[in-house]
């Protein structure tokens, strides 16, 4: 998989050589974008993680992986109480004026429109329990921290990575015959055909909360401006 430094020295050697883009951002700025829409334009298989959490007595909200990106399943891990998902202004409301619900079910929903994300639960815990959930999540984009990390991401979707960049550093709309917004195209079509063939011969995970992945997006973030 590429670093840092080299997804933005090709970003410079696709806008003909530039030191910066005309919009004042940066080419780091592209290469994240670049980054960030890949890794959240699918429920991609390599972005799920496991999590063990634990419920403090008297603490109504727990906190979510720093890396969470979006609930994909979440259980009690006694095997007696249920787990449901609803609104927080549910939540809210019953917290506000509490009534009996169902014995053995615990509600929750995510909040938070960015890290840190937290896990907000009713009814309150009357008891402290380790490790009294667990559950399956998607992790959000990770990002190189210097020119020499690489990213953090399967090492077959170098091509599509590159491409994009490519194509945002030279203004290309990804839905337009540009030669490196149709590569990214073709390799991210490929990416999503086999990751289908994996659903197709497992068939859907049991008990899961993420949606169906929506149809791919061809956009350019609007504050990329590179001409």
């Amino acid at each position: 998989m590429y670093t840092l430094a080299q997804l933005k020295l090709a970003c410079q050697h696709a806008a003909g050589g530039i030191a910066t883009p005309a919009s004042g951002s940066s080419w780091e700025d592209v290469v994240k974008d670049s980054i960030r829409h890949i890794t959240c334009m699918h429920a991609w298989t390599w972005r799920e993680r496991l999590m063990l959490l634990d419920l403090a007595a008297d603490q109504e909200v727990v906190d979510l992986p720093d890396n969470f990106g979006q609930l994909v399943s979440l259980a009690r891990t006694d095997k007696i109480t249920a787990c449901r998902r609803v609104s927080l202004s549910r939540i809210n409301e019953l917290r506000s004026y509490p009534i009996a619900i169902e014995v053995g079910v615990m509600l929750y929903c995510v909040t938070g429109d960015n890290v840190p994300y937290t896990l907000e639960i009713y009814p309150t815990p009357t008891a402290t329990v380790t490790g009294a959930l667990r559950g399956v999540y998607l992790r959000g984009p990770e990002y190189p921290a210097t020119d020499s990390d690489t990213v953090s991401m399967p090492e077959s979707f170098g091509t599509a990575l590159k491409a994009l960049c490519r194509a945002w550093a030279k203004g290309e709309e990804l839905d337009s015959d540009g030669t490196d917004a149709t590569k990214f195209r073709d390799c991210i079509t490929a990416a999503i055909a086999e990751e289908s063939g994996i659903e197709n011969d497992l068939g859907m995970m049991d008990n899961t909360l993420a949606s169906p992945a929506l149809p791919v997006q061809w956009l350019r973030p609007s504050h990329i401006n590179v001409t």
